[in-house]
């Protein structure tokens, strides 16, 4: 038996007054465990305890998580989804959302996250070969890190950050693309993707 402590941290926003002031209970977790048989209790040589035979798990790059690409993100693959002015001051809320992804049952999606009826973050999301990834649009800042995702769910992609364009294939997504200009887009057949210029957010 083991006792296990959950600690749970809040990703820095713009915006502080978005956090909790009060402590948050959370329920219903379920989680998975990892662990490895001492296999010479089986063969009757006696087990030690003091130092089991542990298979571990294969670490994970957290920097191309979910929760890290697109924190606190909802999502929808229907269209239209919002349109937004470039400065995020009006929108026009057209389609509902969910914070499952998986429940859209689609390679390519939007990620959005609101804070009250504002867009303040939107992202271009797919799912290549059963991984899924998110490309952050409407901020130039994160070009290179758009690059590095790129590079990383599409093997040989090779995408370079001395070109204004960077554009990989896949197998369960055709093309994901991540231009300078914070303009970001993947495409299955449809085109999900956040237009820096005009601030469209559509899929």
């Amino acid at each position: 038996e083991k006792e296990l402590i959950l600690t749970i941290q809040y990703i820095k926003r713009e915006t502080e007054q978005v956090l909790p002031t009060n402590d948050v209970t959370f329920t219903n977790i379920t989680a998975s465990i990892t662990y490895g048989q001492d296999e010479t209790s089986k063969s009757g040589n006696g087990a030690n305890p003091s130092s089991p035979e542990i298979v571990q798990p294969q670490p994970v790059d957290p920097k191309y998580t979910m929760a890290q690409m697109c924190p606190g993100c909802i999502f929808n693959g229907s269209s239209p989804l919002y349109y937004v002015t470039q400065d995020l001051s009006e929108e026009q809320i057209t389609s509902e959302f969910t914070s499952d992804y998986t429940s859209l049952n689609s390679t390519n999606f939007i990620g959005v996250i609101l804070e009250g009826n504002i867009i303040t973050r939107a992202f271009a999301c797919g799912i290549e070969n059963g991984e899924a990834f998110c490309l952050e649009g409407m901020d130039t800042s994160k070009y290179s890190n758009n690059i590095d995702i790129l590079n990383h769910f599409f093997p040989g992609c090779n995408a370079d950050s001395s070109s204004s364009e960077a554009t990989c294939y896949g197998s369960s997504v055709s093309e994901a693309h991540a231009f300078a200009n914070g303009m970001v887009f993947v495409n299955n057949g449809r085109i999900c993707g956040v237009d820096n210029a005009d601030g469209r957010v559509d899929c």
